[in-house]
C-alpha cells in the first residue's frame, strides 16, 4: 500500500464525520429557520421604564427583551429577567408596530416567567405543535445518530 494511500484510509473517517457535521448543521439551521418563521408573528418586543435599581440617584435602565403572545385577547408571557426591578411602565410593540401599555400581571419564580396583559384585540397567539408534549432527554449522538439517553451507555 502506498503512503497516499494509507492516509487517504487514515483520513476518510475524519471526512465522513466532517459531512455528517455539516448535514447536521444544515438540518438544525433549517429546523431553526422553520421555528422562527411559526412563532414570528407572535413575537413582541418589551421595554421597561423605571424600577427601584438605582445607581447614585438615576434609575438603571434595562434593555428591551421579547415575549411570546399567548392568547388573541393580550396575554404575553416573557422572561421575568427585566421585571426584577419592579418597573413602573412596561410597553410592548407588535409585529405590526403598535405600542401598548402592559401590566405584569403573574409570575413564576421557579420558571422566571412573567404573565403581561395588554388591552388590545386580534394579537396572533403561538400556536404550539399538537403531540405527546413530551420532549427527549439526552443527548443525540452524532456517530450514530441515535438519541443517548440518561444513564445509557454510548456502546
Amino acid at each position: 500500500m502506498t503512503a497516499v494511500g494509507l492516509l487517504l484510509l487514515i483520513c476518510q473517517p475524519a471526512w465522513a464525520w466532517q459531512a455528517t457535521t455539516r448535514e447536521l448543521e444544515e438540518s438544525e439551521e433549517r429546523a431553526f429557520k422553520q421555528a422562527v418563521s411559526q412563532v414570528a408573528p407572535s413575537l413582541v418586543r418589551i421595554e421597561t421604564v423605571g424600577g427601584l435599581d438605582q445607581v447614585q440617584n438615576f434609575l438603571l435602565g434595562n434593555g428591551p427583551t421579547t415575549g411570546v403572545v399567548v392568547s388573541a385577547d393580550g396575554y404575553v408571557i416573557s422572561s421575568s429577567f427585566n421585571f426584577l426591578s419592579k418597573p413602573s411602565s412596561i410597553l410592548v410593540t407588535t409585529t405590526d408596530g403598535k405600542r401598548l401599555a402592559a401590566k405584569a400581571i403573574a409570575n413564576d419564580t421557579v420558571r422566571m416567567l412573567t404573565l403581561l396583559k395588554v388591552e388590545a384585540e386580534g394579537l396572533v397567539p403561538a400556536k404550539p405543535e399538537s403531540g405527546n408534549g413530551r420532549l427527549p432527554s439526552g443527548v443525540r449522538s452524532t456517530r450514530t445518530r441515535r438519541m443517548l439517553r440518561l444513564g445509557s451507555s454510548a456502546r
